[in-house]
């Protein structure tokens, strides 16, 4: 977990609110998520030391000596507040507020949820409360944004703060001619078993001689133990990499990703890497059908009646086959997309979210 740093400046802090659930799953997708907006903060404050609290941490005790709360990955479900944060018991205290790369999470099969969703008072007040103390709200997908404004709460894309890489920035992304290995990220629904362990099969098949991975993102479960004997006996090797953000170092040897992990998927793209996301839920939906993000993605359903693409297997491999053709130029375009909104509306920002602070700092002494 990111350390929880404390700031030196005469007991007044900066919050970060991270998603991480250090006690429960483990999620090192969360944890990149937090890890990533802490460095592009310090790439342009090196002093920038936040303590680092869990979403849901209550800052009532504290929100006197509190210099600016930042909270990537937000949550806009509904009862954001407060169920999935607490924050202070009197919003109205509540300043220098800078949520973003905001999220939507719902249960469930993810086809037409943003079409029939519908927000409850208590959080359509909420928000309505925050848009207008705090500004637009930054989010990390097209679907979210669309679904805001229907209910005319203010959104501008900024895209998942995991995305970005201030050291990434403007590299090319590898022109690889040979997939010499190949990591596959686990679902998090059993209805995908047969359709997983069928790619797991057809890339075997295809990559024969290609070193094979098999990744977990979170605490292993018994669902996960199906598939991992599933994949060892084709050949897999097991890589179990929750808590900690540097675990996903192990990927940076690896040439390519493909599995349903949505932080598997964009870990690789901010390495400038290529990777295949099969889309299981509605945070991987809202990035498929993100203008700018949607190569590389797969629908894990049938538009038409919902049912499982059992047939997947063969679409990827065939796309993988074309994009070795080409050594993956389709990703270049996604590159530049990751680049153009990094400069204009994610540095802007949190070169925003620093003045603010130190504003705060100034007046607080």
């Amino acid at each position: 977990m990111i350390k929880k740093y404390l700031s030196n400046c005469k007991g007044k802090v900066d919050i970060l609110l991270t998603t991480y659930p250090e006690k429960k799953s483990r999620n090192v997708g969360d944890n990149l998520i937090s890890h990533s907006a802490l460095k592009i903060a310090k790439s342009l404050d090196k002093n920038y030391a936040p303590s680092v609290y869990f979403r849901k941490k209550n800052l009532d005790e504290i929100q006197e000596n509190i210099k600016s709360i930042l909270a990537p990955g937000f949550s806009v479900a509904n009862k954001t507040y407060p169920k999935f944060y607490n924050l202070y018991s009197d919003l109205s205290q509540i300043k220098n507020f800078f949520p973003i790369g905001c999220s939507f999470q719902y249960p469930g099969v993810y086809l037409n949820v943003f079409d029939n969703f519908e927000y409850s008072n208590e959080t359509l007040h909420f928000l309505e409360r925050i848009t207008k103390k705090h500004g637009a709200l930054h989010c990390r997908d097209e679907l979210i944004i669309a679904l805001l404004k229907k209910h005319d709460i203010p959104s501008v894309y900024s895209g998942d703060m995991a995305l970005y890489d201030p050291e990434m920035i403007g590299v090319h992304g590898k022109r690889i001619k040979d997939i010499k290995s190949i990591v596959f990220t686990v679902q998090h629904s059993p209805i995908y078993n047969k359709q997983a362990i069928r790619i797991l099969k057809s890339l075997k098949e295809e990559f024969g001689s290609a070193e094979l991975y098999i990744s977990l993102h979170s605490r292993k479960n018994n669902n996960d133990k199906l598939i991992i004997e599933a994949a060892e006996a084709l050949g897999y090797k097991t890589l179990e990499l929750s808590g900690e953000v540097e675990n996903l170092e192990v990927y940076k040897n690896v040439d390519l990703h493909v599995g349903y992990r949505l932080h598997g998927h964009i870990h690789f793209l901010r390495n400038r890497k290529p990777s295949v996301l099969i889309v299981e839920d509605v945070r991987s939906y809202g990035f498929f059908l993100t203008t700018g993000t949607s190569v590389g993605c797969f629908p894990s359903l049938r538009e038409l009646d919902s049912t499982i693409n059992m047939q997947l297997d063969h679409n990827i491999c065939s796309f993988l086959r074309s994009q070795i053709d080409n050594q993956f130029e389709a990703y270049e375009a996604l590159n530049e997309f990751i680049d153009l909104n990094y400069k204009k509306v994610i540095r802007p920002f949190y070169k925003n979210f620093i003045r603010k602070r130190w504003l705060e700092k100034i007046k607080l002494n």
